[in-house]
This record gives C-alpha cells, structure tokens and sequence, in this order.
C-alpha cells in the first residue's frame, strides 16, 4: 500500500489518516465482519 500510495503527494496523509480502519478490514475474516467494522466507522 504505501509503495502504491507514494505516487500520490498525499498518499501518505491518506494512510496516516485511515490507519485504524485500514489495520481492522485487514484482520477480517469474512464479509460479516467488514460490514461491522465498517459500522463502527460511520
């Protein structure tokens, strides 16, 4: 993700800021869980 997000000049302010949901969809295990992290987050 960051080598990806480096292109952009604001990639990294965008990683910075989406650390924690980033990190919590990655630790899913199914699409259960992306739809109750993802309510956690709105």
């Amino acid at each position: 993700a960051e080598r990806v997000m480096a292109k952009f000049n604001w990639g990294h302010v965008f990683l910075e800021l989406n650390h924690d949901p980033l990190e919590d969809y990655s630790k899913a295990k199914d699409s259960a869980d992306i739809i109750r992290i993802q309510s956690e987050y709105i």
